[in-house]
This record gives C-alpha cells, structure tokens and sequence, in this order.
C-alpha cells in the first residue's frame, strides 16, 4: 500500500514538474511572438 502511495506521489510530482515546464515554454513561445510582431 505504501509503495502505491509514493508512485501516486511521484507521477504527481513529475506530471507538475512537467505542466509548468510546458507553461514556460508555452510563455516564452508567446513572449518572443510578440516581440516578432513589435518589430515587424
């Protein structure tokens, strides 16, 4: 039961690690998009 808990655990860390890396590209992505339209 134990074991479940922790892999529960771990999927749950790893799926946030991986949601907010995917956030910050997303932003990134958006940011250097608008810089492209300022300069155009």
């Amino acid at each position: 039961m134990a074991y479940i808990a922790r892999t529960a655990t771990f999927i749950r860390e790893e799926f946030h690690t991986s949601a907010l890396t995917i956030l910050l590209i997303w932003l990134v992505r958006v940011l250097d998009w608008q810089l492209k339209l300022d300069d155009s």
